[in-house]
């Protein structure tokens, strides 16, 4: 299982830095709100939901990012151990950032590769991150987070400013 051993050495290194930040620095990419109105204007028709990672609670991404990908927002697959994967796709995740080189080894989407997504601020393993191999395609990359590693809350409490 390739993330326990990601997760081995993000524990040894005792900070994973690389991406689009260092875990723990949720600080720095986003902001609370002290009201509801204009920046919720800006999120877009569904953007009433936010998730939160499943282990430290921050914020990882908003309903409004949700992308059907290969015609469905919500996939099901099982990995070649055998445990099924149940997953939502987002254009992008805020709190969550990519860690390795993408491989198309075992991919759920032809032609996309993957690396792990990880929550930026605890290190949790969210999913994954696709990228496309080629410009041909729909998305050029999108994310696949865990049904059970985020948590759904109504109200947008936090906003992001990536």
């Amino acid at each position: 299982m390739p993330w326990l051993v990601i997760f081995c050495v993000w524990t040894r290194a005792g900070r994973f830095s690389g991406g689009r930040g260092k875990f723990g620095d949720m600080e720095e990419t986003s902001v609370m709100l002290t009201g509801s109105g204009p920046l919720l204007a800006g999120m877009g028709g569904n953007g009433s939901k936010c998730y939160r990672c499943s282990t430290c609670n921050s914020m990882i991404t908003y309903s409004d990012r949700l992308v059907a990908v290969s015609g469905e927002k919500r996939h099901l697959f099982t990995n070649p151990a055998g445990v099924s994967c149940e997953f939502f796709t987002f254009a992008s995740c805020p709190g969550a950032v990519a860690v390795g080189d993408p491989t198309e080894e075992y991919s759920w989407f032809p032609e996309y590769g993957w690396s792990f997504a990880l929550c930026e601020s605890c290190g949790n393993h969210l999913g994954w991150h696709y990228k496309a191999a080629s410009g041909l395609h729909e998305f050029p990359e999108f994310w696949g987070i865990l049904v059970n590693r985020v948590l759904p809350h109504q109200g947008v409490t936090q906003k992001f400013t990536r």
